[in-house]
């Protein structure tokens, strides 16, 4: 639940009650960023210029060219079916099974390494971990955010369910899941994502965790099916999210009995927790509080 005020280690602030200091939580400000729009992706980033945060944000990075190709060490690809098709995903198995399930939602770059990493590292602390690939085998490098927003823009929103809903009835029908629901862990566009399947599937998610991203627009998901427990981590000078809208947010869902932490740290931007740090935002003692968090919140209500 949201409740309490305190600044832990690292000076994060833990807003599990939005603080009094951030006076404009409820204020035409937040209104204003919740337009609406024609998608709801672009909706939950409307207030954001993406042209003036490419050249911002390229600025304050030097990246060396293309994405590194990083080797997994637990896991490999996978196909699964999907509206009568086929869905494609990393999935990561840990040593000791069967084991709780994590879908995790890619950022807007695509599924790229850093994310397989994370199926890696939640494998490696026993879990099984699938990322479906939602741009059907495109990606964007970190030099090339107009892509990463046109690939964003460009993803039909019903493929996107369906895909999850199919990469979440390919974790429960595994021999290595245990349990009847899986978690969810999403970054940026894959924060907000989070949220809205787990909002469209119900009890079939048992924990989730958005990473600074939430559907922000003026056409929301039905809340009335989220029945998971929600964690979410937020920066509180996030250029694409607007932290006081995601506060906000979060005490409207608390306001519907929904059971919600969401946590906001001081002085972090965008993607703080994204080791390659494709927008020079990276900050490694708040990663690491944030996903010790991750880890300890999806033990305890998958295990």
């Amino acid at each position: 639940m949201l409740g309490g005020f305190a600044r832990p280690a690292h000076g994060r602030v833990d807003a599990r009650r939005f603080p009094s200091e951030y006076p404009d939580a409820h204020g035409p400000e937040v209104r204003a960023q919740r337009r609406s729009g024609a998608a709801l992706l672009l909706e939950s980033m409307a207030h954001a210029d993406v042209a003036q945060l490419v050249e911002r944000n390229l600025a304050k990075v030097e990246v060396a060219g293309s994405i590194p190709v990083v080797r997994s060490d637990m896991g490999h690809d996978v196909e699964f079916p999907s509206n009568g098709g086929r869905a494609a995903g990393f999935l990561a198995v840990p040593a000791a099974t069967p084991a709780p399930g994590v879908l995790v939602l890619q950022e807007w770059w695509g599924l790229v390494p850093q994310i397989k990493r994370v199926c890696d590292r939640l494998a490696d602390v026993g879990f099984v971990a699938l990322a479906p690939d939602l741009y059907h085998g495109d990606i964007a490098e970190h030099t090339e955010m107009d892509k990463a927003a046109e690939l964003m823009n460009a993803m039909p929103m019903d493929r996107a369910a369906r895909d999850m809903g199919a990469a979440i009835d390919y974790l429960l029908d595994h021999d290595a899941v245990a349990g009847g629901s899986v978690g969810v862990v999403g970054f940026c566009m894959g924060g907000m994502l989070t949220l809205v399947i787990a909002a469209l599937q119900g009890d079939r998610i048992g924990a989730a965790v958005p990473y600074y991203g939430a559907p922000l627009g003026d056409d929301p998901p039905d809340w009335s099916g989220l029945t998971a427990p929600v964690l979410g981590h937020f920066g509180a000078d996030d250029d694409f999210f607007p932290p006081d809208a995601c506060m906000a947010l979060g005490r409207q869902l608390e306001e519907m009995d929904k059971d919600v932490t969401f946590i906001l740290y001081p002085r972090m931007g965008h993607a703080f927790s994204n080791e390659d740090d494709p927008l020079g935002n990276f900050d490694e003692p708040n990663a690491q509080e944030a996903w010790a968090r991750t880890v300890d919140f999806l033990h305890e209500h998958l295990d």
